[in-house]
């Protein structure tokens, strides 16, 4: 999924150095073969993030991300992807829109619904991973 972000109009002064670090250098972007946890929303402004997760003893131990986004979607989908790596599958639930924008120093205010939705297919993709240990066998269907 290619982002939008070559395609709009950016004020990089209107990002804080970390935003434009996360955006410019997204963590682990692109999809995840048969991934223990799966999610894909598509935002207020239309903009779709997908989130992967690998788990392991009830650890994320890979989360990637995808987004045909603009720049504050890659930013806050590669926080939400910094902050998961590693945490328990309770730990990452309460990863909230607020860390993600605290994690990025902030977004344009007419922005801030991109880490909504970064934190929103985060959780999702937990939910779908907690769906899937009940029912392993159907990880072998997933591409």
């Amino acid at each position: 999924m290619a982002t939008k972000s070559e395609n709009t109009s950016t004020k990089t002064s209107e990002y804080s150095t970390k935003a434009q670090a996360f955006w410019t250098h997204p963590l682990n972007l692109g999809p995840m073969l048969r991934p223990d946890g799966y999610a894909r929303v598509v935002g207020e402004c239309s903009d779709v993030m997908e989130f992967y997760l690998r788990i392991q003893n009830n650890r994320i131990i890979e989360s990637r991300f995808d987004t045909d986004g603009c720049a504050a979607t890659v930013s806050a989908g590669s926080m939400a992807v910094a902050l998961s790596q590693g945490k328990t599958l309770d730990e990452a639930e309460s990863i909230t829109a607020q860390d993600i924008l605290d994690g990025l120093d902030g977004l344009p205010k007419d922005h801030e619904h991109c880490a909504r939705l970064a934190a929103t297919t985060l959780r999702m993709a937990l939910a779908d991973a907690r769906k899937l240990a009940k029912e392993p066998w159907k990880k072998q269907y997933r591409h």
